[in-house]
């Protein structure tokens, strides 16, 4: 649990977030390398689940630096292609690095592929091998999650420098949603593992306070939901988190020029005293 932190401009933030992490050793196991990110989709599977609506010629093929799509991207004008891979297949180097919580390969990747902070990893429901599929079967897979690297760091619990360099890398992932429509500021705000990266979403694009989930809730209406399913705890992680819900809802609140009701009754109290 980040430590709280009081100092808005957050220029002491994450000192210890370029510490060495342990190698990346990739796992052949699809089922154990990837079980986090099914756990922390299953407190939503009641919503509706997406197909996969566009059909590509074939998946993304990782490397080196270059993507078959972003060739084309650069060589063709007009709309921006979605670069995306398959987890069973082929996730990309950055994927990986995040995955196994490698953080400073993963922020090297970022400068030496910015392309892989842009590509979507996803993972379909009944995986079969993708030289067994057709067109047709991309068509219709249903998608078990699709998350950019930074939906993917925050769930990870990555440190603000790796964030940091994801949004250098794509700075329109700040307002991307996964498949459950949660931009990165929701995520980081749910669990609320670094508060730390929190803040510095927060800051560097306040104008995703506003934005809704899938569920039609703001930011602040997530930590305001999961601080009073937590308040009865009384482990000492759990009275830290209540604590870093507190400095952000009253943080955003500040931004959005909300005053609380008790901060709006006290104020009248001392006016009626004053005068």
């Amino acid at each position: 649990m980040a430590p709280v932190t009081n100092d808005p401009s957050l220029t002491n933030i994450d000192n210890a977030s370029s510490g060495s992490a342990p190698d990346a050793t990739f796992s052949e196991d699809p089922s154990t390398s990837c079980s986090a990110l099914d756990s922390w989709t299953q407190e939503s599977m009641e919503t509706p689940r997406v197909t996969n609506s566009t059909c590509p010629s074939r998946l993304s093929v990782v490397e080196g630096k270059e993507l078959l799509e972003l060739e084309e991207a650069e060589a063709t004008p007009g709309p921006k292609i979605e670069l995306k891979v398959d987890y069973d297949a082929n996730p990309t180097l950055l994927y990986k690095f995040i995955e196994y919580r490698d953080w400073n390969e993963a922020w090297e990747r970022c400068s030496v592929a910015p392309e892989d902070a842009r590509t979507w990893v996803i993972r379909y429901e009944d995986y079969k091998d993708s030289d067994e599929c057709s067109e047709s079967d991309y068509e219709t897979k249903v998608i078990r999650w699709k998350m950019l690297p930074i939906h993917v760091a925050i769930v990870f619990n990555a440190p603000v420098k790796l964030v940091t360099a994801l949004l250098k890398a794509y700075p329109e992932a700040i307002r991307e949603t996964d498949d459950r429509k949660m931009l990165p500021i929701h995520l980081a705000c749910r669990n609320l593992t670094n508060l730390n990266v929190a803040q510095f979403l927060i800051i560097k694009d306040s104008g995703t306070l506003t934005m809704t989930d899938y569920k039609g809730r703001t930011v602040l209406a997530i930590l305001k939901e999961y601080r009073e399913k937590n308040e009865k705890k009384i482990d000492r992680d759990s009275k830290e988190e209540l604590k870093n819900r507190d400095v952000l809802i009253k943080m955003i609140s500040k931004k959005l020029g909300i005053v609380e009701t008790t901060e709006k009754i006290w104020v009248m109290f001392r006016f009626r005293i004053q005068y």
